[in-house]
């Protein structure tokens, strides 16, 4: 039976194939004109290039392959359809392809990488003990070197938005028992209050409440980002000033926290946050944002070129206060508001290094450390060699009768000798203290690595390295030490391991050579 061409169904069987011809074409079409109706997806990675035109048989031989690979990577409006399957499916089942963004609860996106999923789940804690005293080693060494100066330095740690909004996880995601990383290194470090270590998870979570009972709709991170919003970051600002005034009260030019009501936070409509765009959804999942309006707060921003990346220098109008500088990752872009307004002149860096170069160009009175959660004790790199030398007549009398003799005054490469070496084996860690000697004037750069590796047929996987992070001329007779922690089930099924500084011979260290001690509770 015909059906007449007017009648709905018979419009429906005329543009069915009209539409499916169109969709067979769209990605054409967008290759040649470079159309894009809306791509949301951001897969950070290198895409497929083009292969060029064959030069030569082979070259021919290989192109249909090559060129299928970089049409299907390249294709006319990929990211478009990557766009809407994922929202679609997003939208339908609430949930999203690939394993790094967790769609969590109504709006809520979740990071599922660095490890973040695994310390919400409480999955990787410490596994020495003596991990902890390495960190604050490395706190106390910075910490002694700007107090020398008459400086003050603080190291804090930001949590990650799945500690303070767990409520808005995957009910599917169990939390089993034991203690994060954090957890543990705040009950240990409340034991050492001397050390300049402090956690911000407890104010934000303060804020958070603060918010409820008040009932007001307000949120400290971004649903749609791994990151705080200016509320969260303000919250952590006021904890920092607070702590170093509390824990110096010696100090009276310390700065103050502005009230919020400086700040004139107000809502709005934000952009696509980093986990939006990396589940390829894009801003058709909305975010809501709080911004500062009063910029008159600022006197004078300007980047600082060649220092990593997003580095600046801001000048504000508040001449009475001590000058600051900060070290930070990605959370301390939106600290670079609040803080620089405690201080007359502030220097922002993005990195985790700590930079004595740049603390001695530029002579601040306050040093920070910021460092988020999920990179805690996986990214505290390695003091600078020039503020770990030691002296000399007592590390000779603390050393004396301690270490390896057949691991002594070993040469590595030139004019660097490995004085003494001390092998300590407990139930949960291994620990290699290094005893470093400078035999002439040297300056150790980025290639002065130290390496801890397993040996296993022949197969190297690093343990642990340490690396001089700038510079550090060191004179003859300097020393220093190298002070490496890993877990003991690391090197359960190998009988040595390897010490390589980079440039020279490796050392093959029997595992036999540790001493077996009771680590200190």
């Amino acid at each position: 039976m015909l059906r007449s061409p007017d009648s709905p169904r018979g419009i429906g069987i005329l543009l069915t194939p009209i539409v499916f011809t169109a969709f067979l074409l769209l990605p054409l079409a967008g290759q040649f004109l470079d159309l894009h109706i809306y791509s949301g997806v951001e897969e950070k990675r290198d895409k497929v290039k083009w292969p060029g035109i064959p030069e030569d048989l082979a070259g021919l031989d290989a192109f249909p392959a090559a060129f299928d690979a970089y049409y299907s990577d390249q294709f006319g409006m990929r990211g478009d359809f990557i766009t809407w399957h994922n929202l679609l499916l997003y939208s339908t089942t609430h949930t999203l392809p690939g394993n790094r963004v967790i769609a969590g609860k109504g709006r809520w996106l979740f990071a599922n990488f660095d490890d973040s999923l695994e310390s919400f789940q409480h999955r990787i804690p410490l596994r020495s003990p003596a991990e902890l005293e390495v960190l604050a080693h490395r706190i106390r060494q910075r910490q002694d070197w700007l107090a020398a100066q008459g400086k003050t330095y603080l190291f804090f740690v930001t949590p990650a938005k799945s500690t303070i909004y767990p409520d808005r996880m995957p009910d599917r995601l169990r939390i089993s028992s034991g203690r994060t990383r954090l957890e543990q290194a705040r009950a240990w470090f409340a034991k050492h209050p001397d050390i300049a270590f402090h956690d911000t998870t407890a104010a934000i979570r303060r804020a958070r409440k603060l918010a409820i009972d008040a009932n007001v709709d307000a949120t400290l991170y971004h649903y749609t980002d791994t990151h705080w919003n200016a509320l969260g970051s303000y919250a952590a600002f006021q904890d920092v000033i607070g702590h170093l005034r509390r824990t110096h009260p010696d100090q009276p030019d310390l700065p103050r926290a502005l009230g919020i009501e400086m700040f004139a936070f107000t809502r709005k409509a934000g952009m696509p946050g980093d986990l939006s765009r990396m589940a390829g959804i894009g801003s058709l999942v909305t975010e809501v944002d709080y911004i500062c309006l009063d910029h008159l707060l600022y006197y004078k921003m300007d980047p600082i070129p060649g220092i990593g990346q997003r580095s600046f220098h801001i000048s504000s109008r508040w001449k009475h206060l001590p000058d600051l500088m900060l070290f930070h990752d990605s959370f301390g872009e939106s600290l670079r508001l609040p803080m620089s307004n405690a201080a007359k002149e502030s220097w922002f860096f993005w990195t985790h290094d700590f930079r004595t170069d740049l603390i001695g160009k530029h002579d601040p009175r306050i040093v920070m450390t910021q460092i988020t959660e999920r990179f805690f004790n996986r990214h505290t790199v390695e003091n600078p060699v020039s503020i770990r030398l030691l002296d000399p007549e007592k590390t000779r009398s603390e050393w004396k009768g301690r270490g390896d003799p057949e691991l002594s005054e070993i040469r590595f490469g030139s004019g660097l000798v490995l004085q003494a070496a001390e092998l300590r084996r407990s139930d949960e860690d291994l620990e290699v203290r290094l005893l470093w000697r400078a035999e002439r004037d040297i300056v150790l750069d980025g290639s002065y690595d130290t390496c801890v590796r397993k040996d296993d047929w022949s197969w190297y996987s690093t343990l642990h390295r340490h690396q001089c992070i700038e510079a550090s001329h060191v004179v003859q007779g300097s020393l220093w030490e190298d002070r490496i922690v890993f877990p003991a089930e690391d090197l359960r099924d190998c009988e040595s391991f390897v010490l390589r500084v980079e440039g020279t011979a490796d050392l093959a260290v029997p595992k036999t050579r540790f001493t077996t001690v009771r680590h200190p509770d």
